[in-house]
């Protein structure tokens, strides 16, 4: 056989090989509703062919979009589920349930970077298109779980309160537990170690996984791993103050004054001088190389930037007691007692308020007593906001009833 015909039957063959893939590519799609009913028999080996046939006719389908993203997550492909959900419209009606939902197959994949976008977009307010509260509160619950695991307490707190300024006002007695919650309540460390080190196993880009890591490996004296963490967020994110807030709170940890004032002196100034626990940090290098004009100037920067923490004005009494100002030291001790009284009492309504609350409901005079209790500890405490909010509580079943 000559080489021009074996090259022409090559040919031909290849020609009715492609134009058959062709026809079956573009062959009509089934019907959602047939589609639907496969999967209401269990037939998901016809059900998933089918629905990706039909989202290469119909890329935007958004129904089809989340139901093969479903199928995909009922065999545990959580990560190829997130995927689909995230090509989800943003226009398509369900788009809040997709991002919700895309949030979830992350986590269960342990992807927390990822899952933490879907849940900001899935939290966000936005007036022009509302989302159903039950996937809206839901991202909001997940976000702050993921933000107090990672010891991310101010963003938690602006979570919090956003869900609380724009969310249904029955469920702000729920979301004021939450507030106080954050700020009484930890995760234990081994809860965050295990959780932590499968985030970092997925993504080790994940810096806010990696910064927490770095400290909770360092909680059990696990130094070369903690190290490790540290130094790769350090040179990742070199300007970030959470990270030389972590770094210094592990030197502290290890008790390593001369390695602490090392890291200081390597702070990337003004990056990180709005955060009044790295002016800590550097009050007590100050105090420890006897700079205490320095050491009692970092401690008042300290406080200025947070004056409801009583470590600080304790940290500065002493201080000024060194240097001989009697006075001055006398009311910042006790502007410290009084803070931690204060934050004592408030705790202690907190937890009081939970007992009465298995019992009682909203509205009742023993709930709203409690309530009562916990805002006159949050007003001592210099919480005014939350004092606010928790009156506000005792105050909307009066107003509904007027």
């Amino acid at each position: 056989m000559s080489f021009t015909r074996l090259f022409l039957i090559s040919l031909i063959a290849a020609l009715l090989g492609f134009n058959g893939y062709w026809l079956y590519r573009n062959r009509p799609a089934e019907s959602l509703k047939t589609i639907d009913g496969w999967i209401a028999r269990g037939n998901t080996q016809a059900a998933e062919p089918a629905l990706r046939h039909l989202l290469v006719a119909s890329p935007h389908h958004g129904d089809a979009r989340m139901r093969l993203a479903r199928l995909l997550a009922k065999r545990d492909d959580y990560l190829d589920c997130a995927r689909e959900l995230r090509q989800v419209p943003f226009w398509f009606r369900d788009k809040p349930e997709a991002l919700f939902l895309e949030g979830q197959a992350y986590k269960l994949a342990n992807g927390a970077r990822d899952a933490e976008q879907a849940w900001k977009e899935c939290a966000l307010d936005d007036p022009l298109h509302p989302k159903p509260p039950q996937f809206q509160n839901g991202a909001a619950r997940e976000l702050i779980g993921y933000y107090l695991l990672e010891n991310r307490l101010e963003e938690a707190r602006e979570t919090l309160w956003r869900s609380h300024d724009f969310g249904d006002p029955a469920d702000r007695p729920g979301i004021l537990i939450m507030r106080m919650r954050a700020e009484l309540e930890r995760i234990s460390h081994e809860e965050c170690l295990a959780k932590l080190r499968k985030f970092v196993a997925v993504n080790s880009e994940d810096w806010q996984a990696r910064r927490a890591l770095a400290f909770e490996e360092q909680w059990i004296n696990n130094e070369p791993e903690s190290d490790k963490h540290i130094q790769a967020c350090l040179k990742a994110r070199p300007d970030d103050a959470s990270v030389w807030r972590t770094y210094l709170d592990i030197l502290h940890q290890r008790g390593s004054r001369e390695s602490l004032q090392a890291a200081i002196a390597r702070l990337p100034s003004p990056a990180v001088d709005q955060d009044p626990e790295i002016w800590k940090y550097r009050g007590l290098a100050r105090e420890w190389s006897n700079n205490l004009e320095g050491a009692a100037e970092a401690f008042r920067k300290a406080i200025a930037l947070n004056p409801l923490e009583a470590e600080y004005f304790y940290k500065l009494g002493v201080v000024e007691q060194r240097l001989g100002r009697s006075g001055e030291a006398g009311e910042h001790t006790r502007q410290s007692k009084r803070l931690r009284l204060a934050f004592g009492a408030m705790r202690d309504a907190y937890f009081d308020l939970l007992k009465v609350a298995q019992k009682s409901r909203p509205g009742t005079s023993d709930y709203n007593a409690a309530v009562e209790r916990l805002a006159d500890a949050c007003d001592s405490l210099g919480w005014l906001r939350e004092a606010k909010a928790w009156r506000q509580v005792v105050a909307q079943p009066l107003a509904a009833s007027a």
